[in-house]
Protein backbone atom coordinates (compact mmCIF):
# COMPACT_ATOMS: atom_id res chain seq x y z
CA UNK A 1 0.00 0.00 0.00
CA UNK A 2 1.45 3.74 -0.96
CA UNK A 3 1.38 5.34 2.46
CA UNK A 4 1.74 8.70 0.57
CA UNK A 5 -0.89 11.31 0.78
CA UNK A 6 -2.20 12.36 -3.12
CA UNK A 7 -4.32 15.49 -4.28
CA UNK A 8 -6.00 16.39 -7.47
CA UNK A 9 -6.50 19.41 -8.39
CA UNK A 10 -8.55 21.41 -10.61
CA UNK A 11 -7.82 24.16 -12.93
CA UNK A 12 -10.16 26.75 -13.82
CA UNK A 13 -11.12 28.92 -10.40
CA UNK A 14 -9.61 27.05 -8.33
CA UNK A 15 -5.66 26.55 -9.34
CA UNK A 16 -5.94 29.48 -11.79
CA UNK A 17 -8.31 32.58 -11.60
CA UNK A 18 -9.85 32.92 -15.33
CA UNK A 19 -11.62 35.70 -14.53
CA UNK A 20 -8.16 37.73 -13.12
CA UNK A 21 -6.24 36.36 -15.50
CA UNK A 22 -3.87 35.42 -12.49
CA UNK A 23 -2.07 32.87 -10.81
CA UNK A 24 -2.38 34.08 -6.97
CA UNK A 25 1.09 33.87 -4.75
CA UNK A 26 -0.69 32.48 -2.34
CA UNK A 27 -1.24 29.58 -4.70
CA UNK A 28 2.55 29.33 -6.03
CA UNK A 29 3.06 29.13 -2.23
CA UNK A 30 1.15 26.24 -1.65
CA UNK A 31 2.35 24.47 -4.59
CA UNK A 32 6.07 24.99 -3.59
CA UNK A 33 5.01 23.45 0.16
CA UNK A 34 3.42 20.25 -1.37
CA UNK A 35 6.41 19.81 -3.79
CA UNK A 36 8.69 19.92 -0.88
CA UNK A 37 7.11 17.40 0.82
CA UNK A 38 8.04 13.70 -0.10
CA UNK A 39 5.19 11.96 1.13
CA UNK A 40 2.31 14.14 -0.99
CA UNK A 41 2.24 13.67 -4.74
CA UNK A 42 0.17 16.39 -6.19
CA UNK A 43 -1.86 15.51 -9.99
CA UNK A 44 -3.94 18.22 -12.19
CA UNK A 45 -7.29 17.17 -12.56
CA UNK A 46 -8.74 18.77 -15.55
CA UNK A 47 -11.05 19.10 -18.41
CA UNK A 48 -8.34 20.56 -20.39
CA UNK A 49 -5.69 18.83 -22.69
CA UNK A 50 -2.29 18.85 -21.61
CA UNK A 51 -1.50 21.24 -24.44
CA UNK A 52 -3.73 23.50 -22.98
CA UNK A 53 -1.92 24.86 -19.65
CA UNK A 54 0.83 27.05 -20.71
CA UNK A 55 -0.80 29.73 -17.95
CA UNK A 56 0.56 27.36 -15.23
CA UNK A 57 3.86 27.25 -16.66
CA UNK A 58 5.07 28.61 -12.94
CA UNK A 59 3.78 25.21 -11.05
CA UNK A 60 3.67 22.51 -13.40
CA UNK A 61 6.97 21.26 -12.70
CA UNK A 62 4.97 20.44 -9.22
CA UNK A 63 3.04 17.81 -10.49
CA UNK A 64 3.58 14.30 -10.35
CA UNK A 65 1.18 13.89 -13.31
CA UNK A 66 -1.94 14.69 -14.83
CA UNK A 67 -5.75 13.46 -15.45
CA UNK A 68 -7.00 15.20 -18.64
CA UNK A 69 -10.10 15.92 -20.26
CA UNK A 70 -12.41 15.23 -17.84
CA UNK A 71 -10.90 11.60 -17.02
CA UNK A 72 -10.25 10.44 -20.45
CA UNK A 73 -6.15 10.30 -19.98
CA UNK A 74 -3.88 9.91 -16.74
CA UNK A 75 -0.37 10.57 -16.96
CA UNK A 76 2.07 9.65 -14.30
CA UNK A 77 5.67 11.06 -14.65
CA UNK A 78 5.24 11.32 -18.46
CA UNK A 79 4.18 7.68 -18.27
CA UNK A 80 0.70 7.05 -19.93
CA UNK A 81 -1.30 5.01 -18.06
CA UNK A 82 -5.05 5.44 -18.85
CA UNK A 83 -6.22 6.58 -22.45
CA UNK A 84 -10.00 6.61 -23.71
CA UNK A 85 -11.89 8.58 -26.99
CA UNK A 86 -15.17 8.77 -27.80
CA UNK A 87 -16.63 6.94 -29.86
CA UNK A 88 -16.74 7.27 -33.83
CA UNK A 89 -20.55 7.57 -34.28
CA UNK A 90 -21.10 9.45 -30.85
CA UNK A 91 -18.49 12.28 -32.56
CA UNK A 92 -20.82 12.38 -35.84
CA UNK A 93 -23.90 12.64 -33.88
CA UNK A 94 -23.13 15.70 -31.86
CA UNK A 95 -21.20 17.31 -34.92
CA UNK A 96 -24.79 16.60 -37.48
CA UNK A 97 -26.87 18.09 -34.57
CA UNK A 98 -24.22 21.46 -33.62
CA UNK A 99 -24.22 21.98 -37.44
CA UNK A 100 -28.20 21.68 -38.16
CA UNK A 101 -28.84 23.94 -35.02
CA UNK A 102 -26.19 26.53 -35.60
CA UNK A 103 -24.02 26.12 -32.37
CA UNK A 104 -20.66 26.15 -32.12
CA UNK A 105 -18.13 22.88 -31.01
CA UNK A 106 -15.13 22.26 -30.19
CA UNK A 107 -13.33 18.78 -30.57
CA UNK A 108 -10.93 18.37 -28.26
CA UNK A 109 -8.10 15.99 -28.81
CA UNK A 110 -5.27 15.68 -25.70
CA UNK A 111 -2.88 18.33 -27.94
CA UNK A 112 -5.55 20.29 -29.87
CA UNK A 113 -8.91 21.88 -30.18
CA UNK A 114 -10.73 21.82 -33.22
CA UNK A 115 -13.95 24.47 -33.68
CA UNK A 116 -16.68 23.53 -36.30
CA UNK A 117 -17.04 27.62 -36.89
CA UNK A 118 -16.51 30.51 -34.38
CA UNK A 119 -19.14 32.24 -33.14
CA UNK A 120 -19.16 35.54 -30.51
CA UNK A 121 -20.27 32.53 -27.26
CA UNK A 122 -17.02 30.39 -28.44
CA UNK A 123 -14.77 33.25 -28.84
CA UNK A 124 -15.12 34.79 -25.83
CA UNK A 125 -15.43 31.39 -24.03
CA UNK A 126 -12.20 30.34 -25.50
CA UNK A 127 -10.94 33.95 -24.50
CA UNK A 128 -11.88 33.69 -21.13
CA UNK A 129 -10.63 30.16 -20.67
CA UNK A 130 -6.80 31.19 -22.60
CA UNK A 131 -7.19 28.98 -24.94
CA UNK A 132 -5.48 30.63 -28.04
CA UNK A 133 -4.38 27.75 -30.59
CA UNK A 134 -7.71 26.35 -31.18
CA UNK A 135 -8.29 25.75 -35.42
CA UNK A 136 -11.26 26.50 -37.18
CA UNK A 137 -12.67 24.09 -39.05
CA UNK A 138 -14.91 26.76 -41.14
CA UNK A 139 -18.58 24.08 -40.91
CA UNK A 140 -16.48 21.43 -42.70
CA UNK A 141 -16.45 17.85 -40.56
CA UNK A 142 -14.22 16.84 -38.06
CA UNK A 143 -10.62 15.30 -39.33
CA UNK A 144 -10.44 11.99 -39.83
CA UNK A 145 -8.04 9.14 -37.59
CA UNK A 146 -7.88 12.07 -34.87
CA UNK A 147 -8.69 10.63 -31.19
CA UNK A 148 -11.46 12.70 -29.60
CA UNK A 149 -11.20 13.12 -26.10
CA UNK A 150 -14.47 15.28 -25.69
CA UNK A 151 -16.28 18.49 -26.61
CA UNK A 152 -17.12 21.66 -25.81
CA UNK A 153 -20.53 23.41 -26.23
CA UNK A 154 -20.91 26.99 -26.47
CA UNK A 155 -24.19 27.05 -26.25
CA UNK A 156 -26.59 29.04 -23.70
CA UNK A 157 -28.99 26.77 -21.20
CA UNK A 158 -31.66 26.23 -23.27
CA UNK A 159 -30.05 25.07 -26.29
CA UNK A 160 -27.81 22.76 -23.70
CA UNK A 161 -31.37 20.67 -22.10
CA UNK A 162 -32.18 20.97 -25.74
CA UNK A 163 -29.11 18.73 -26.75
CA UNK A 164 -29.28 16.88 -23.79
CA UNK A 165 -32.50 15.38 -24.93
CA UNK A 166 -31.83 14.97 -28.55
CA UNK A 167 -28.19 12.86 -27.82
CA UNK A 168 -28.76 11.43 -24.38
CA UNK A 169 -25.32 9.34 -25.20
CA UNK A 170 -23.69 12.18 -23.84
CA UNK A 171 -23.58 14.29 -20.37
CA UNK A 172 -23.99 18.23 -20.83
CA UNK A 173 -21.60 19.27 -17.89
CA UNK A 174 -22.38 22.84 -17.43
CA UNK A 175 -19.63 25.57 -16.69
CA UNK A 176 -20.24 28.63 -14.24
CA UNK A 177 -22.63 31.09 -15.86
CA UNK A 178 -25.06 31.29 -18.76
CA UNK A 179 -23.08 29.74 -21.07
CA UNK A 180 -21.35 26.60 -22.51
CA UNK A 181 -20.27 23.18 -21.38
CA UNK A 182 -18.05 20.30 -21.75
CA UNK A 183 -19.03 17.63 -23.28
CA UNK A 184 -18.21 13.60 -22.46
CA UNK A 185 -19.86 10.35 -23.05
CA UNK A 186 -22.42 9.16 -20.74
CA UNK A 187 -20.73 8.01 -17.14
CA UNK A 188 -17.28 9.37 -18.04
CA UNK A 189 -15.53 12.09 -15.55
CA UNK A 190 -12.99 13.01 -13.44
CA UNK A 191 -13.69 9.72 -11.75
CA UNK A 192 -12.31 7.52 -14.27
CA UNK A 193 -8.95 8.92 -14.40
CA UNK A 194 -8.50 9.39 -10.82
CA UNK A 195 -9.58 5.82 -9.87
CA UNK A 196 -7.24 4.76 -12.51
CA UNK A 197 -3.88 6.50 -11.40
CA UNK A 198 -4.95 5.36 -7.61
CA UNK A 199 -5.02 1.80 -8.55
CA UNK A 200 -1.88 2.34 -10.29
CA UNK A 201 -0.32 3.83 -7.77
CA UNK A 202 -2.13 1.44 -4.75
CA UNK A 203 -2.90 4.70 -2.59
CA UNK A 204 -4.63 4.72 0.66
CA UNK A 205 -8.21 5.58 0.07
CA UNK A 206 -7.85 7.51 3.45
CA UNK A 207 -5.06 9.56 1.53
CA UNK A 208 -6.61 10.53 -1.16
CA UNK A 209 -7.49 14.19 -1.46
CA UNK A 210 -9.47 16.66 -4.11
CA UNK A 211 -10.33 20.87 -4.34
CA UNK A 212 -12.22 21.76 -7.22
CA UNK A 213 -15.18 24.35 -8.23
CA UNK A 214 -17.35 23.32 -10.80
CA UNK A 215 -20.35 20.44 -11.70
CA UNK A 216 -17.33 18.27 -13.46
CA UNK A 217 -15.22 18.34 -9.93
CA UNK A 218 -18.33 16.59 -8.64
CA UNK A 219 -17.52 12.97 -9.96
CA UNK A 220 -13.66 13.97 -9.13
CA UNK A 221 -14.94 14.51 -5.23
CA UNK A 222 -16.96 11.19 -5.47
CA UNK A 223 -13.43 9.06 -5.88
CA UNK A 224 -11.71 11.00 -3.04
CA UNK A 225 -12.03 10.37 0.80
CA UNK A 226 -11.20 14.10 1.71
CA UNK A 227 -13.20 16.34 -1.04
CA UNK A 228 -12.90 20.06 -1.45
CA UNK A 229 -14.94 22.59 -3.05
CA UNK A 230 -13.91 26.51 -3.37
CA UNK A 231 -15.97 28.75 -1.89
CA UNK A 232 -16.26 30.73 -5.44
CA UNK A 233 -18.08 27.18 -6.56
CA UNK A 234 -21.19 26.00 -7.84
CA UNK A 235 -23.93 24.66 -5.91
CA UNK A 236 -23.29 21.37 -7.30
CA UNK A 237 -19.67 21.20 -6.16
CA UNK A 238 -20.69 22.42 -2.89
CA UNK A 239 -22.59 19.81 -1.94
CA UNK A 240 -20.61 16.77 -3.07
CA UNK A 241 -17.90 17.88 -1.31
CA UNK A 242 -16.96 17.21 1.93
CA UNK A 243 -15.45 20.78 3.62
CA UNK A 244 -15.72 24.06 1.61
CA UNK A 245 -12.93 26.50 1.71
CA UNK A 246 -12.81 30.06 0.96
CA UNK A 247 -12.90 31.85 -2.52
CA UNK A 248 -10.12 31.80 -5.11
CA UNK A 249 -9.62 35.73 -4.60
CA UNK A 250 -9.47 35.25 -0.98
CA UNK A 251 -6.80 32.87 -0.88
CA UNK A 252 -9.04 29.78 -0.63
CA UNK A 253 -7.00 27.78 -2.06
CA UNK A 254 -3.75 28.46 -0.58
CA UNK A 255 -5.95 28.24 2.91
CA UNK A 256 -7.48 24.61 1.84
CA UNK A 257 -3.74 23.09 1.35
CA UNK A 258 -2.65 24.18 4.54
CA UNK A 259 -5.41 23.10 6.58
CA UNK A 260 -6.44 20.29 5.10
CA UNK A 261 -3.44 18.31 3.19
CA UNK A 262 -0.32 20.03 5.85
CA UNK A 263 -2.25 19.88 8.75
CA UNK A 264 -1.58 23.35 9.31
CA UNK A 265 -3.47 25.39 12.44
CA UNK A 266 -5.00 28.67 10.14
Amino acid sequence: MNSNKVIFIDVDQTLFDNHNNILYPSTIKAMKEISLRKDIDAFLATGRGINLLDHLKEVLPYFKGFVTNNGQTAIYKNKLIHDEETPKELVKKLEDYANKNNISVAYVTEYEAFVNFHDEISKKALENFHIHNSKSLDGKSCPDGIKIKQFWFFGNHEQIDKAKDAIPELDFINWPGEYGCDVVVKGVSKKNGIEKVLKYLNYDLNNTYAIGDGDNDTGMFDAVNNSIAMGNGTEKAKSHAKYVTDSIEKDGFYLAIEKYLLKKDL
